[in-house]
């Protein structure tokens, strides 16, 4: 890395996956300072791209994902239950359907016409 800034957005680029292997095969070739780039100089370097991979990877993503989920049930705990991406008119029919379903209606049979029964 050159200096700090660019040696952060490179973590950062390769830890949302966007031509990471082009970061990897670009710093093994890498042969010292002020010297020319060697096809294959330091395949050692592979192992730290790979492991940062694995493990830089995974946090983020799982990081990005735990943070998402957390705040949408934030948002559908303060909708009383509810998905917050509905509408009033939804939201009503929602509530309609669940009514529906959880209501035993009794039949009423209508009285029978014949005097004999």
């Amino acid at each position: 890395f050159d200096n700090v800034l660019v040696g952060i957005w490179t973590l950062f680029q390769m830890a949302t996956m966007e031509k990471w292997s082009e970061v990897m095969y670009a710093a093994c070739d890498v042969t010292g300072i002020d010297t020319q780039p060697e096809t294959n100089a330091n395949v050692a370097v592979a192992i730290f791209f790979l492991i940062f991979m694995v493990v830089g990877s995974f946090f983020i993503l799982n990081l990005v994902i735990g943070v998402s989920i957390d705040k949408f049930n934030a948002m559908k705990q303060q909708a009383g239950g509810l998905s917050p991406l509905l509408t009033p008119a939804q939201e009503q029919w929602v509530r309609i359907q669940k009514i529906m379903a959880t209501t035993q209606l009794q039949a009423k049979y209508p009285p029978p016409d014949n005097a004999f029964r």
